[in-house]
């Protein structure tokens, strides 16, 4: 058995190959390989058999953990024709002497990142992120050998929820991209979010040798801004809660929130929201899973419908203690009303009317409309059950109502007198086309949700705003301010009330509207409030600005 082998300036993780040659075998001889070596500059060795070749394979030490200089090695190979060896061989042991040489390393690889900032915005409306922020990573002087390199992309998550990278090419032309991803705006709120990524590019998986300019940083700086500037511009906050409805007390300059049975925080309460801040002030317990709300213009009262009660709580402003409960009955069938809709009659604030229905948030279910003095209902109501239910009104004046129903595809429309009996229909009218859910008044005129208008007097048709789209929207007409705002998925539009034009809009761009339980009301000056839900969560969108009041 003989052997040749010279090992020299050996790079990272590469394997030498040496041969030994056995002679005179027979063809049934089988031979074991056994062996030692010494581990100056060696890290393993294997040895395996084919046919009279012997091969070993040597695995050389990182020479980044090692000095430069001449690392000297031994390997003894045994070969016998059994095992355990007992008789070896002709020739065997031998002895393969090995020499390791690390030299000095040349300038060192670098790293140069394309820039040191970033800066993005977004508007804290939005629920879908700024698109992904990148910056480019070069590596200089690689050279051969090839290197393998070690990436390490580390960061703060203040403003962005994850970063990492990509290798492009390869050594020495290679090239990489960190990717950062920021959070939702509407997940943040407003601020100001600074996020430092930190990149290491390194020779070997312990980044103990690391290339000049490992390691780099990237500050990336997010602006979450809640104000849009502009003629038509406006400030926008997002309440996280799980409303069922919300109401302006223009006397005491607060909003009251309906609060859900299934919220989280503060059930089957009324919550005192401050618009100017966002922030809600107090929690009142009301009842079972609280709905529709209505103010009195005095400021005097808060009527809230409670959904899972069957009866109307009225509360006593500001405190919002509780003053009376006002039973609404059951039908013919013995089943339990509940409030479908409510409103004041104007200028007084004890006189209400209700659609009670035997669901209270379905059309369908509507039964009548009755009119209610404190707890006490007036005898006679207007509408049935089926063909002849009432689904939605407003108040014309103390002694008319202006109601629809828009549960079946008669759509009707009537006229309904008021007195101190209770209502009587003066005036009924099929095919007016659809009422929806809520109709609204301003100036004789009906206003729909889908932004019909009509003759309050004759129900002729007297044309339409340009919504976009046929579905319902939310709609909020306002004499102060000469517009009316319809609120759809995907936009809140504005309208001149008298030209029926376009003024301005905003743009939504998730989320959805529930348009028969919900509401757009105007608050303040110069603000609308609405129930928005995104991912299946409804959230309080308070707006102001010149968009509402130029």
């Amino acid at each position: 058995m003989n052997a040749t082998a010279e090992f020299t300036n050996r790079g990272l993780g590469e394997v030498q190959f040496t041969q030994l040659y056995l002679t005179n075998m027979m063809p049934t001889d089988v031979v074991h390989l056994g062996g030692t070596y010494s581990n100056s500059g060696i890290s393993s060795v294997q040895p395996s058999v084919n046919g009279v070749t012997v091969t070993l394979s040597v695995h050389f030490r990182n020479p980044f953990d090692l000095p430069v200089g001449v690392y000297n090695d031994t390997i003894t190979v045994h070969a016998c024709l059994e095992w355990p060896c007992v008789n070896e061989v002709v020739g065997s042991p031998k002895t393969i002497n090995v020499t390791y040489t690390i030299v000095a390393p040349g300038a060192p690889p670098s790293l140069t990142l394309s820039q040191s900032s970033l800066s993005i915005e977004g508007l804290v409306l939005d629920t879908t992120p700024p698109p992904n922020q990148t910056f480019d990573m070069t590596f200089n002087g690689i050279g051969t050998p090839p290197t393998n390199l070690h990436f390490e992309v580390a960061g703060t998550t203040n403003g962005i929820y994850a970063s990492g990278f990509t290798i492009f090419g390869s050594d020495p032309n290679m090239f990489g991209r960190v990717n950062m991803n920021p959070r939702p705006p509407d997940s943040l709120g407003p601020g100001n979010y600074t996020d430092t990524v930190t990149v290491r590019a390194c020779l070997d998986n312990q980044c103990l040798h690391e290339l000049a300019g490992s390691p780099a940083t990237v500050t990336l700086h997010y602006a979450v801004v809640d104000s849009v500037s502009g003629p038509n511009g406006y400030t926008v906050k997002m309440v996280d809660a799980e409303a069922n409805d919300i109401a302006w007390d223009d006397v005491h300059k607060l909003l009251y929130v309906s609060m859900a049975s299934s919220s989280a925080n503060h059930p089957d309460s009324i919550g005192v929201l401050d618009p100017a801040t966002g922030q809600f002030t107090s929690y009142h317990t009301v009842g079972s899973n609280p709905g529709d709300l209505e103010v009195s213009p005095d400021g005097q009262y808060l009527y809230v419908a409670l959904r899972g009660a069957g009866q109307i709580q009225r509360l006593s402003l500001p405190s919002l203690e509780p003053d009376i409960s006002i039973p609404l009955g059951t039908n013919g069938a013995g089943a339990q009303l509940y409030s479908l809709q409510m409103r004041l009659a104007p200028g007084n604030a004890h006189a209400l009317a209700v659609v009670r229905s035997t669901s209270p948030v379905s059309s369908s279910g509507a039964n009548n409309l009755a009119v209610f003095d404190d707890a006490t209902m007036r005898p006679q109501t207007a509408g049935n059950a089926g063909a002849d239910m009432i689904t939605t009104f407003q108040w014309d004046s103390d002694t008319r109502i202006i109601a629809g129903n828009g549960a079946n595809t008669m759509d009707t429309a009537y006229h309904i007198a008021v007195d101190g009996n209770g209502l009587q229909i003066t005036r009924s009218q099929q095919n007016v086309t659809s009422f929806d859910y809520r109709i609204y008044l301003d100036s004789g005129r009906i206003i729909t949700q889908r932004g019909q208008i009509f003759d309050a007097e004759s129900f002729a048709s007297l044309g339409s705003f340009t919504l976009g789209t046929f579905f319902p929207s939310l709609v909020a007409p306002d004499a102060l301010t000469g517009r009316a705002f319809f609120a759809m998925n995907g936009a809140i539009k504005s309208f001149d009330l008298a030209t029926l034009d376009p003024l301005a809009s905003i743009t939504l761009p998730q989320g959805t509207l529930s348009y028969s339980t919900s509401r757009l009301i105007r608050w303040g000056p110069d603000g609308l409030a609405l129930v928005r839900y995104v991912s299946g969560a409804p959230r309080i969108m308070l707006i102001n600005g010149p968009f509402v009041k130029p």
